[in-house]
């Protein structure tokens, strides 16, 4: 089913609550929690590079020299390194818009591999949030950061990660929690994590 701003959202197992997504919008998240997820949300956000949500789009930093691949000095960086960063580059949004373009950012948008400039308004400080905060306004969803490299297994310490989080919150059995797993795309490091996730639910 094609979930519009959540592509790839698809479940991994019949028998349990696991899903995969590729980096919602705002409201391709809000689609999700209403219609087509159970009561309560574990979700596991997977991405090593810093997001920031700009009126309800997610946006990350490139290479303006390569564009189109994930920042490498990102790989290995810990979850609350990598959500540090995130806040500050809110900061860094907020301050850049308000204080030198009349409450506007110049952002890049990729069509057909092609970058496409754009001015977008920021009209308030409320418009800019990490996706920690973005998640953070519904008590249903429990928010995760599980950092894995793009196009790289999961490490050892990840599978451990995943595990902790499966098992103590209490996914599937009855419970009406769901575990959600994104990255990127929704397609190579979610789904490994959440063929990992039903590995530990089916063990």
């Amino acid at each position: 089913e094609v979930i519009e701003g959540a592509p790839n959202f698809r479940r991994i197992s019949p028998h349990w609550p696991v899903y995969v997504t590729a980096q919602p919008t705002a409201s391709g998240l809000h689609r999700l929690k209403t219609s087509h997820l159970e009561q309560s949300i574990v979700w596991v956000n997977v991405r090593e590079e810093p997001i920031v949500y700009i009126n309800g789009e997610p946006y990350v930093l490139r290479d303006q020299w390569n564009t189109l691949r994930n920042i490498k000095t990102y790989s290995g960086i810990a979850a609350d390194r990598v959500e540090q960063m995130e806040v500050k580059l809110v900061e860094d949004v907020v301050a850049e818009a308000h204080g030198q373009y009349n409450d506007r950012i110049l952002l890049h948008s990729e069509v057909s591999g092609a970058l496409i400039p754009l001015w977008e308004a920021v009209e308030s400080a409320a418009a800019v949030c990490t996706p920690k905060q973005l998640f953070a306004v519904d008590e249903r969803l429990s928010y995760h950061r599980v950092p894995v490299t793009a196009e790289q297994p999961p490490e050892p310490a990840d599978f451990d990660h995943i595990a902790r989080i499966v098992i103590e919150s209490g996914v599937g059995g009855g419970t009406g929690k769901a575990v959600v797993f994104n990255c990127q795309m929704g397609l190579t490091r979610s789904t490994a994590c959440a063929v990992i996730a039903v590995q530990i639910l089916e063990a």
